[in-house]
């Protein structure tokens, strides 16, 4: 626990680097909504469609272009590294599923 933990009794939020690189596919550039989020072991993020994809799919692209697409992924940036976040459709609220 941390010095701020341990004065307020929370975390402190931790800094979103929107020009981070992440992994995503042309799919949901060209419509398909992102229904699956995952925060791997080594932190790297990937926004997909849930659907099968090809290494041809896929495209290095930053987070804000992930966010300027759909919003709504923010809630799925407090997931814990190794988790994965899915849903139904856009809109819907994320599920998280630890590894």
């Amino acid at each position: 626990m941390g010095l701020f933990d341990r004065m307020f009794g929370k975390k402190a939020k931790k800094e979103v680097n929107y020009n981070q690189a992440v992994f995503s596919v042309k799919q949901i550039f060209q419509g398909a909504p992102i229904l699956l989020v995952i925060h791997d072991e080594d932190g790297e993020w990937q926004f997909l469609t849930g659907e099968m994809v090809t290494e041809a799919d896929m495209m290095l692209v930053s987070l804000a272009d992930m966010l300027k697409r759909d919003a709504s992924i923010r809630q799925a940036l407090d997931i814990p590294l190794g988790s994965s976040a899915t849903r139904v459709k856009e809109g819907d609220t994320w599920v998280v599923e630890k590894a």
